[in-house]
């Protein structure tokens, strides 16, 4: 159902214009419904004399338009609809139910508008109508929201061609991601969850398994020449994109799948073994992997930088050693040197 939207000062004659174009569009066999304030039951000055019973206006009109919006009949709203963000919401609603709108603007000067409001006896009150003169925001082509935009004189003639082309020969609007009505939940939602419940406790239960590097803090090689980016390797782990430690863990994870607390766990490349105290949750997991994997890359750093100071390198070499001390998040290979 196409939406006509009246627009103009009060007094200004929308309501002589709706009756126009509903007999316009009547005559051309469509079903015309004119939606205003008198019909709800609202007084005209006690709707509009606050924000908060203007407010309720507008959502009473808004709610009686939404009603009607169906099938090929014709919405007319002959009320003030001077503000801007009232037509955007009727805006939206007619994108929402995929009907055309246009917005037609009485463009009657203050001054008329003021005499003939004094001629019908003045129902908004003087005070009220010089009120509204001041906050009337008028329609703009420019906007979307007004468009297509019919803007009369008093004395000019209804363009009735013009108006039934906008309303039942234009495009019909498509409702945006923004006017749409979103679900509650998707229609999957249960075994979504019940898939990510499964993996949070599957990794919950693993947790302890960053223990085992605690007792690779005080790793200390035979040989200095042998610390390599190798050795770094089998001590922390592979690294994934991110230069997270995962080979190690994955064992570690595989293990305590069917492990209880109070197990000890074996893990390659060392004779020491786990013992799973408690569980521990995701956050604590990661915290610790955080703290442990810059403690060994610290600690490393160090034992690199003070063995270059007591070897014959270069002063390129000794830059790289200085450098990955103040930096312990980048790579380790930093550390090799050609003078090692």
């Amino acid at each position: 159902m196409p939406l006509v939207v009246m627009c103009g000062y009060p007094a200004a004659g929308k309501t002589r214009r709706a009756a126009e174009i509903a007999a316009a569009l009547e005559a051309r066999g469509k079903t015309v419904h004119i939606v205003s304030e008198t019909p709800l039951g609202i007084d005209r000055r006690e709707g509009y004399l606050v924000a908060a019973s203007e407010k309720r206006t507008r959502g009473a009109l808004k709610s009686e338009v939404e009603r009607l919006l169906n099938g090929q009949e014709v919405v007319i709203l002959d009320s003030l609809n001077y503000i801007k963000g009232f037509r955007y919401e009727l805006h939206c609603t007619t994108r929402l139910q995929k009907t055309p709108l246009c917005v037609v603007h009485v463009a009657t000067s203050q001054a008329q508008c003021m005499e003939w409001h004094q001629m019908v006896g003045s129902p908004y009150g003087d005070d009220l109508v010089t009120e509204m003169f001041a906050r009337f925001e008028c329609p703009d082509s420019r906007n979307r929201w007004d468009k297509p935009l019919f803007t009369l004189e008093p004395t000019e003639d209804l363009p009735e061609e013009d108006i039934y082309a906008a309303l039942f020969e234009q495009k019909q609007m498509k409702p945006t991601q923004a006017t749409q009505s979103q679900p509650l939940s998707e229609t999957n939602f249960l075994h979504e969850l019940d898939r990510v419940t499964q993996e949070v406790v599957k990794v919950s239960s693993c947790t302890e398994g960053v223990h085992f590097l605690l007792a690779n803090l005080s790793f200390t090689p035979a040989n200095p020449a042998d610390i390599t980016s190798v050795n770094a390797a089998n001590i922390i782990g592979n690294s994934d994109s991110c230069g997270h430690s995962t080979a190690p863990l994955q064992e570690i994870v595989q293990a305590l799948s069917t492990a209880v607390p109070g197990d000890k766990i074996a893990v390659s490349g060392t004779e020491e073994r786990v013992t799973l105290s408690r569980m521990r949750s995701v956050a604590e997991l990661r915290r610790i992997k955080r703290q442990v994997r810059e403690t060994i890359f610290t600690k490393m750093a160090a034992y690199s930088l003070s063995l270059s100071l007591s070897h014959p390198l270069s002063p390129i070499s000794l830059c790289l050693c200085s450098r990955w001390f103040l930096t312990p998040r980048r790579r380790f290979s930093l550390l090799i040197t050609p003078s090692l």
